[in-house]
Order: structure tokens, then C-alpha cells, then sequence
């Protein structure tokens, strides 16, 4: 009976891990939302109207984002292009 109950607790456990590593509601697995991104990266230092007040190329703004990591901001690759990506289709 005790092996059991051992089971049971490391199954609950494990699924609790699991969920809380599944990817958030509303997104595709592994896509990431460059508005989201945006809005949390970047509005840390910056209020909105430093984004949409620019209209830059992507080649642009993603010189102004490998600008910004040299100045502390910290994304991952995939996330550096979700912003820039994002960044060039809605401020082109």
C-alpha cells in the first residue's frame, strides 16, 4: 500500500511539473509573440511611444535591438527575432 501512495505522489508531481512547463495558453508551441515581448523587454526602459513613433526596415531594427542587448537587455535568440520580426511588420 505504501508503494502505491509513493506512485500516486510522484505522478501528481510529475504532471505538475509538466503543465507548469507546457507552453502558455493562446500560443503555438514554440512560437513566441513579438507584441508581448515587446511590451515586456522593452517598456522597461522605454516608454511605447519610442517604438511607435519609429518606422524602421527589419535590417534596422534589428540593429537597434543587438544596440539594446549591448546596453543590458536580455533575450534569447528566438526572442530577439520575435521582436524584430514583430517590430518590422507593425512600425515598417
Amino acid at each position: 500500500m505504501k508503494k502505491s501512495g509513493f506512485l500516486i505522489v510522484v505522478i501528481l508531481l510529475a504532471s505538475m511539473f509538466l503543465t507548469a512547463c507546457a507552453p502558455k495558453a493562446g500560443s503555438a508551441a514554440g512560437t513566441l509573440d513579438g507584441k508581448t515581448l515587446v511590451a515586456e523587454k522593452c517598456s522597461t526602459c522605454h516608454s511605447a511611444s519610442v517604438v511607435t513613433n519609429e518606422s524602421m526596415n527589419k535590417l534596422a531594427w534589428g540593429n537597434l535591438v543587438l544596440r539594446m542587448i549591448g546596453h543590458g537587455l536580455k533575450v534569447t535568440e528566438a526572442e530577439q527575432s520575435a521582436i524584430v520580426t514583430y517590430l518590422a511588420q507593425k512600425y515598417p
